[in-house]
């Protein structure tokens, strides 16, 4: 009888033993996981919200930044153009290489106006994309 009532008793203390570490196992696991996708996705929006506002500025930058040295430029050369353009006709028998130097400021201008103009909308767009992607991402996965 003795022997029987140990026998049970340990049997329920074994059973009574598995379920406790079978409920801290998993209490640890969730938790542990728990942590690491908390802090994963905390990380994750940090990062998304950073780039966000990083491609922010820089559009904005890159916006006024050329748009301001683009008509900076032209204009300049702009003035350029037809201050030679009229000391040419006016000079023509005495200053005849200005001629000549006229038409390399005329070619000189045009190329670094085309050039900034497509250098400037290249930046635009590519910061315009970007600032874009990491807005959507941040909103889609962080709200």
């Amino acid at each position: 009888m003795y022997y029987s009532l140990l026998r049970i008793h340990l049997s329920l203390l074994r059973v009574y033993h598995y379920y406790y570490y079978y409920y801290y196992y998993y209490y640890y696991y969730y938790y542990y996981y728990y942590y690491y996708y908390y802090y994963y996705y905390y990380y994750y929006c940090y990062y998304y919200y950073y780039f966000y506002y990083y491609y922010y500025y820089y559009y904005y930058y890159y916006y006024y930044y050329y748009y301001y040295y683009y008509y900076y430029y032209y204009y300049y050369y702009y003035d350029y153009y037809y201050y030679y353009y009229y000391y040419y006709y006016y000079y023509y028998y005495y200053y005849y290489y200005y001629y000549y130097y006229y038409y390399f400021y005329y070619f000189y201008y045009y190329y670094y106006y085309y050039y900034y103009y497509y250098y400037y909308y290249y930046y635009y767009y590519y910061f315009y994309y970007y600032y874009y992607y990491f807005y959507y991402y941040y909103y889609y996965y962080c709200y």
